[in-house]
């Protein structure tokens, strides 16, 4: 809730037109990619499973997808989409970082159903190039393409362990007990005994 309940705000102070419309059409892509929700999804994420990352990708848009924008004079035909990337969605991330910590290229593997069958992939993304690889059963088939970001179009999200960590004993142990109390109620079952009867001498 600290991290982002509150929207992120823009704050920029564009010269000239060009930054203007920049800004004007930074907004919209912000807007329909729901990034204000998606950055709270990628918190969640990132604070259970440690790591999570965002790609970027261009797409065609829809007839007036850019109306009111400097994007419609223009005629632009492509819009940016995001999608998130994690283990609890199907994806094992490789960022790969240089002696520097700079990203030099991210990695992700990950599989897509096609004839009812699962098709294993592997993304390999960096400044200039974008190798994408298919296994088609026997050997990986790699199809290379020009990165036309110029940039990695990834953002990755990391921290040490999860929120969790300082009470991470006291879940094991409470997790102990527990488990010790199902086996004894497998095989024995409480209570062990029961007498029925009346008392005599008393």
């Amino acid at each position: 809730s600290f991290l982002c309940g509150n929207p992120i705000t823009l704050n920029s102070l564009p010269e000239g037109q060009t930054e203007k419309s920049l800004l004007e059409v930074l907004k919209k892509s912000w807007k329909l990619n729901k990034l204000d929700y998606e950055s709270k999804k990628l918190a969640i994420i990132m604070m259970a499973e440690t790591e999570v990352a965002e790609l970027w990708f261009a797409e065609a848009a829809g007839k007036g997808y850019w109306k009111g924008t400097p994007n419609d004079k223009a005629k632009v035909k492509l819009r940016l989409r995001t999608k998130i990337l994690a283990n609890s969605l199907g994806d094992t991330l490789y960022p790969v970082f240089n002696s520097f910590g700079d990203m030099i290229a991210f990695g992700r593997e990950y599989s897509v159903k096609k004839n009812g069958k699962d098709e294993q992939r592997f993304d390999l993304y960096t400044e200039d190039f974008n190798y994408l690889h298919v296994n088609n059963g026997t050997t990986w088939v790699q199809n290379k393409a020009k990165n036309l970001f110029s940039k990695i179009p990834v953002i990755y999200y990391s921290q040490p362990k999860p929120e969790w960590d300082d009470v991470q004993e006291m879940i094991d142990r409470l997790e102990t007990l527990v488990s010790n109390l199902a086996d004894a109620n497998d095989y024995s079952a409480f209570p062990i005994m029961f007498v029925q009867g009346e008392l005599e001498g008393f």
